[in-house]
């Protein structure tokens, strides 16, 4: 059976698609969508598609500063532009540029639409399920 390893490509790893939000939405409906989709992280759509990426962190950030949760809007905390890798990548390299950028979400793009996301966590997970051991075949 053949074990998924750093080398993989992201499509091995990746969950679905993230929820888009506009950068005037408020940080109370980025939570919503963030929520109805089971997902720590938004994609801020602006005019030429996706911007940028908003976290849970980035909005819990912005309510411990007392930011307004339904005035505030989502563009004002999203912390880091949108870097994205191809379904292709090597889990490795998106961990070198996760790593790199300090980011903990990286979305997957193919053909200019985002078609997936890498969450670091569930690399954790990938390395920790390898049996130790394995012989490479």
């Amino acid at each position: 059976s053949h074990r998924c390893d750093l080398l993989c490509p992201v499509a091995h790893l990746m969950r679905g698609v993230p929820p888009f939000v506009d950068p005037e939405s408020t940080l109370r409906t980025a939570s919503q969508a963030m929520v109805a989709q089971g997902m720590g992280v938004a994609v801020v759509l602006g005019p030429e598609g996706p911007s940028s990426i908003v976290t849970d962190r980035d909005i819990v950030s912005a309510l411990a500063q007392r930011a307004d949760p339904d005035t505030v809007w989502i563009a004002d905390v999203a912390s880091s532009d949108l870097i994205a890798v191809g379904p292709t990548t090597s889990v490795l390299e998106a961990i070198r540029r996760m790593a790199s950028k300090r980011i903990r979400h990286i979305p997957v793009k193919e053909n200019g639409e985002i078609v997936g996301l890498v969450v670091s966590e569930d690399i954790v997970h990938l390395v920790g399920a390898e049996s130790s051991g394995t012989s490479t075949a």
